[in-house]
């Protein structure tokens, strides 16, 4: 739906109205087919646990802790979820709590053995606070972040799973209560009388063996590459044999970034400190502001003008890389109508890099209450994952400015 949304709406204004028409349209289709599918799906799932927990306690335990981190990141777990309630008021307990928390602690070993196997930064920047999340009994921080994306890892932490919660099921652990997650989750297996029974210290080697068993087999096997690619020791060799070679996937690589100069001269500005909350909150794209110091302004790249504004205030691009470019000169300077602007190009027109657009009197729109700094807006920003901005504080036309990297 945003690809088909994308397409036909206009270029200046894409970057904040494409999710909004998507949201609108997606938010009925989800309350209308989606939610009632979801719903039916995750009562049968409900039910099917229900049936596994006659049949075999050691079953119903091991695939409720396999399952129940699989059944979260489609949202099919809110189909067990009520069952739990209505067994424990009907009942004063209930045997689903137990065996659904265990499903994070296998999570939790396999994440300390890659915070002591893993040398990628990256992966250890999402290991540590996920497993403090993990401590406490939440998951999807971990296992969108590394769990997905390293899908061997995610196996050994259900492979745990499935040996906790197979203890949990044999031994018929039961909850007394509801309360926290995680580690909390521990007291609510406590008797009502307050006594400390096998049901307390069960659930504590349930957990316990979740976490060695994940532990165990991330730190006998080796750790995947977070990019899917094989291992992490496999891809640094390819990376380290690929050095310095021209190959073909380079160059596609190199040519997904788009440099973007500088249109005028003058001292740069963060956008977050723009005197408009348009801009300053990125709501149009991402990108930076000039003040500028000389009334010119100049294209910053290669490609065709694709918005000009009458009165000469703002001006769109597209780069022949496909980045859609914004410079508005000036704040709330359409109030002008024109005075102080000499266009010196024309909507369609294609441009180099360096042509001159827009003159203005800087002074002129100064001396009428205006400010004339200047925002470089990249309004189709979510196209790219990064926009970086040169760290120089002073440019003129054809500084380096900024880069889209897809």
């Amino acid at each position: 739906m945003e690809k088909w949304v994308k397409n036909i709406i206009p270029g200046v204004v894409r970057s904040f109205l494409t999710p909004f028409f998507t949201v609108m349209v997606v938010f009925v289709i989800s309350l209308i087919v989606i939610g009632p599918i979801a719903n039916w799906v995750s009562t049968l799932v409900g039910q099917f646990f229900l049936v596994v927990q006659g049949f075999s306690p050691l079953l119903f335990g091991a695939l409720l802790a396999v399952a129940w981190q699989l059944l979260v990141i489609f949202g099919l777990h809110w189909g067990i979820v009520p069952i739990m309630f209505i067994l424990l008021a009907e009942q004063g307990y209930e045997s689903i709590g137990p065996a659904m928390v265990s499903s994070t602690f296998g999570v939790l070993g396999v994440v300390i053995a890659l915070l002591i196997k893993s040398k990628a930064k990256k992966v250890r920047d999402i290991a540590l606070p996920g497993a403090i999340s993990l401590v406490f009994g939440v998951s999807e921080p971990t296992i969108y972040g590394l769990m997905l994306p390293m899908k061997r890892s995610f196996l050994y932490a259900l492979i745990g799973n499935a040996v906790g919660g197979a203890y949990i099921g044999a031994m018929s652990v039961v909850g007394y209560r509801t309360g926290g997650l995680g580690v909390f989750s521990i007291f609510n297996t406590i008797n009502p009388s307050g006594s400390l029974d096998m049901n307390f210290w069960n659930v504590i080697i349930g957990f316990a063996l979740c976490t060695v068993v994940g532990f165990v087999l991330q730190m006998i096997f080796p750790v995947p590459s977070i990019d899917g690619n094989g291992n992490e020791g496999q891809t640094e060799n390819n990376k380290s044999n690929e050095q310095g070679l021209a190959s073909k996937e380079e160059l596609q690589e190199s040519a997904k970034e788009d440099i973007i100069a500088s249109p005028m001269q003058g001292q740069l500005v963060p956008m977050s400190e723009v005197n408009d909350e348009v801009f300053s909150s990125e709501a149009l794209g991402k990108g930076v502001a000039i003040k500028p110091e000389i009334g010119e302004v100049r294209a910053p790249a290669n490609g065709i003008i694709s918005t000009l504004f009458p009165t000469g205030h703002a001006v769109g691009m597209t780069t022949d890389e496909g980045t859609e470019i914004l410079i508005h000169i000036g704040l709330d300077t359409v109030e002008l109508e024109g005075k102080y602007y000499e266009i010196s190009a024309e909507q369609g027109q294609q441009v180099k890099a360096g042509d001159l657009l827009i003159k203005f009197d800087k002074d002129g729109v100064e001396s009428e209450n205006y400010d004339t700094i200047t925002p470089i807006v990249i309004t189709n920003s979510a196209d790219f994952q990064t926009i970086d901005v040169t760290e120089e504080t002073q440019v003129t036309p054809g500084d380096y400015l900024l880069t889209a990297v897809k």
